[in-house]
């Protein structure tokens, strides 16, 4: 008796003082899985899923016949996924040729395999809309007719209220402490499943899965799917893992040892590119008015004196171009920031990657904000360019480029204020709706720099006045108004952004 007592004081000794630990009821780990291009690999891998405990997979391609049979042979659930990402009512209401010829293949080969315990329809679509799940009902009908035992899909929120399927896997993403937090308790009748699904920071420890198993431990019926690229990589680089994750899955008691690690952040971390512009601006613009007398006399001048100034421009007073050239600059670059804060602060990662889904060309540095904010960039460098040589030319009066340059971008004073407001906002971690009402005046400000110019030099037209007008502000008028109503009654670029905006 003594020795037995002797024998669990010591093991709870090293228990708590080496690491820290963890017991929970036993855990279903599944594995999202990345199937490797050649048999061999895939054989391997199913053999090591199944010496780590895990006993379901989720497949999005068809696996050759001898995968097939290793999966069957060691006995494995399957979740086969259809590999239909953020679909819109469109996908499913007007779908094409080859997606229809993929959905028939995959459930067909599917349907054959008594391995398969569930079929994924989509990850990711607009079930918020009626129209959506309209447009899905006739596809469920039919797999229920064809003998698939259950539907799944994958979803970033909760969307019992909206479902049509047997039930969801709840992919919930991590990127701070606030996130574990938001996940409840008792899960609903509809969640079939959780997937792990860390931000790039915290891919690499270990702390905030056992936070993500704890977190959902009140539902441990429910499988927890992790990629098979995440678990390869944990266990590269924490080789013990493997221990911990046959413990996790096979013992009513499971201990969780952690290496020492930054702790998880508090709240999400907004990226700090907009604050650099905005300092790196701000001084440039600090030094051109110390450093340029030319400057310095006219930035006032243009809003308190604004026909003397408007007057000495056109009679080429101020000759030099680099004021105008300059300011060019600089609001691109504060523009910019300020689109790529709204698009951070207003598409979540997931919904970023679906705009990118649908709009590759936007991905010009990679699926990421980045892109965005070079977009804007070179899309405000472009437009100013193409509006100062418009009235360039429609003007006959006019004799150098630099008078239409400084009077087209001297308005733009105020969108320095304005974008200055806005990426503060971003930078306190203010919500949507207060961040949007630093950027909407700056947009429409910098789409009305055109017409203040247009009217401007529309003074000094000697003949022929409502011509010039309507050859610059008339057009630009129908062209930009023509481009806002197609952007706004086309259905699929609409559908598009609201699964976008919803894929929090």
């Amino acid at each position: 008796m003594s020795n037995s007592r002797l024998r669990a004081l010591i093991l709870s000794i090293l228990l708590l003082g080496i690491f820290t630990s963890a017991s929970h009821a036993q855990r279903t780990i599944g594995i999202q899985w990345d199937m490797p291009a050649t048999t061999d690999s895939s054989l391997s891998q199913l053999q090591q899923f199944k010496t780590l405990g895990i006993s379901t997979i989720e497949i999005k391609e068809l696996p050759p016949p001898k995968v097939w049979q290793q999966i069957d042979s060691l006995g494995f659930s399957v979740y086969a996924n259809l590999g239909i990402t953020f679909p819109t009512t469109k996908t499913f209401s007007e779908p094409d040729s080859a997606l229809l010829s993929q959905i028939q293949h995959k459930a067909s080969a599917y349907i054959a395999h008594s391995s398969i315990q569930a079929m994924g329809l989509f990850n990711y679509g607009a079930v918020q809309q009626a129209d959506f799940n309209e447009a899905l009902k006739p596809y469920i009908s039919r797999f229920k007719e064809a003998g698939i035992p259950s539907l799944y899909v994958v979803s970033s929120r909760n969307i019992a209220d909206s479902l049509q399927a047997d039930f969801f896997l709840w992919d919930i993403q991590i990127a701070s402490q606030e996130d574990l937090s938001d996940i409840p308790s008792q899960a609903q009748d509809y969640n079939g499943g959780y997937i792990y699904d860390p931000s790039e920071e915290l891919s690499h420890q270990l702390a905030p899965f056992k936070e993500f198993l704890s977190a959902t431990s009140g539902n441990p019926q429910k499988p927890v799917f992790v990629s098979s690229q995440w678990l390869f990589s944990i266990l590269q680089s924490h080789p013990g893992f493997s221990e911990i994750l046959a413990s996790i899955t096979g013992d009513d008691l499971f201990i969780f040892p952690l290496p020492k690690e930054q702790a998880i952040p508090q709240e999400r971390s907004n990226s700090n590119i907009p604050i650099v512009i905005l300092l790196l601006v701000w001084g440039s613009i600090a030094l051109h008015y110390s450093g340029s007398p030319l400057y310095r006399k006219s930035v006032f001048r243009f809003f308190t004196s604004h026909r003397f100034f408007i007057d000495d421009i056109f009679h080429r007073k101020i000759r030099s171009p680099i004021p105008a050239m300059l300011l060019l600059f600089q609001h691109a670059l504060l523009f910019s920031a300020c689109i790529f804060s709204v698009f951070s602060e207003l598409f979540s990662k997931l919904g970023q990657q679906a705009l990118f889904t649908y709009f590759p060309f936007l991905t010009i540095v990679g699926s990421n904000t980045y892109s965005i904010f070079i977009w804007t960039f070179l899309a405000v460098i472009t437009v100013s360019l193409i509006s100062i040589i418009w009235l360039f030319i429609s003007h006959k009066q006019l004799r150098q480029l630099t008078q239409v340059a400084t009077i087209y971008v001297w308005p733009l004073h105020i969108n320095f204020l304005l974008c200055t407001v806005a990426i503060t906002l971003y930078a306190s971690g203010a919500t949507k709706i207060p961040l949007l009402i630093g950027v909407i005046p700056a947009m429409i400000l910098f789409a009305v720099a055109f017409m203040l110019a247009s009217f401007d030099f529309g003074r000094f037209v000697i003949s022929g006045r409502v011509t010039y007008l309507f050859l610059t502000t008339g057009l630009y008028v129908l062209a930009v108004g023509g481009g806002l109503i197609w952007l706004t009654t086309y259905d699929n670029w609409m559908d598009i952004l609201r699964l976008a905006v919803n894929l929090t």
